[in-house]
């Protein structure tokens, strides 16, 4: 994500030096010094914690198999292709219902 941030110049300067000093880009600075300031309150961790969460479900879901899987989502190595033409049929089928043409 980009975060556009208004600086004043002179702490925008001591912020290049002392990214600079670490050896690591203004970005990587000002990304870690928010990190630690999180950290500190606590906010970060319990942020970190949810991220794990919601990573652990992800696989959980992935490990499920196919009979347990909710439908439209393929588990690992079983990508399910687009199908164009019954997507397509399907499409029409509902405009001719909602709009009352029949045929065609």
């Amino acid at each position: 994500m980009t975060l556009l941030v208004d600086m004043n110049p002179l702490l925008a300067h001591e912020v290049e030096r002392a990214a600079r000093r670490a050896g690591i880009s203004p970005s990587q600075f000002i990304v870690k010094a928010v990190e630690d300031a999180l950290r500190a309150r606590g906010s970060y961790a319990q942020m970190l914690a949810i991220q794990a969460e919601e990573e652990a479900r992800f696989q959980d879901s992935a490990r499920q198999l196919p009979e347990d899987r909710p439908a439209g989502i393929p588990g690992p190595g079983m990508e399910q292709p687009y199908e164009t033409e019954a997507s397509r049929k399907s499409l029409l089928e509902r405009l001719r219902r909602k709009h009352g043409v029949h045929g065609a």
